[in-house]
This record gives structure tokens, sequence and C-alpha cells, in this order.
């Protein structure tokens, strides 16, 4: 199983995408942000921005224009947050030990 896949998906609400000021961007800076997010999501959180230079090298202007316009944001250590991920994060891993729960359970019977 590859990092990641494990979560398998995280809740994309079209309504709230195109209420968002993202949604104002242009597109290549929307398509740079759910890349990032995806990103985010298959590396359960544990994404440093040195990373994204370095996977999108092209794009290091507009990186810096999503975190300087708190699309994304840094830690001081240089890690990148993005915060409904994180809630989504903590909620995916709940499903999981409830699945893993449940699983033990019937196999204890």
């Amino acid at each position: 199983m590859r990092t990641g896949e494990k979560l398998g998906w995280f809740k994309f609400n079209p309504t709230l995408w195109m209420v968002d000021r993202i949604y104002l961007e242009s597109l290549e800076l929307q398509g740079l942000y759910i890349n990032v997010m995806g990103l985010y999501w298959v590396r359960e959180g544990d994404l440093h921005s040195d990373m994204l230079i370095e996977r999108y090298p092209k794009q290091r202007e507009n990186l810096e224009y999503l975190f300087d316009n708190d699309y994304l944001e840094l830690s001081e250590d240089g890690y990148v947050t993005i915060d409904f991920l994180e809630q989504e994060l903590t909620a995916a891993h709940a499903r999981i030990e409830k699945s893993k729960n449940a699983a033990k359970k019937r196999w204890r019977k």
C-alpha cells in the first residue's frame, strides 16, 4: 500500500470551492492549490515547503503567492498546514481506527 492510500479520499464540496476566494484566482493557481492539497493528503500532513519547491520548481512564485495570501500556512520549521485537511485527517484516522476495532471484535467472536 502506498503512503496515504489507506486514507482514500477527503471531502470536497464543490459549492464551498466555488464560493471560496481561491475560486477567484487564476486556473493555474487553483490547479496548483488542489495539487498541493492532494500531496498534503497523500503524505498525511507531512509536507515540507522544500518538497513543494522541489516538486513544482517552475511554480515557486505561485507557491509564494499561496503562502503570502493565506491559502496555505507555513510553520516556523517550514511545514505546510492546510486547516480543513487537518480536520479531515483526524476524521479519517478515527474512521480507520473504528474499522480496525470493529474487525477485531468480529474476529474475537
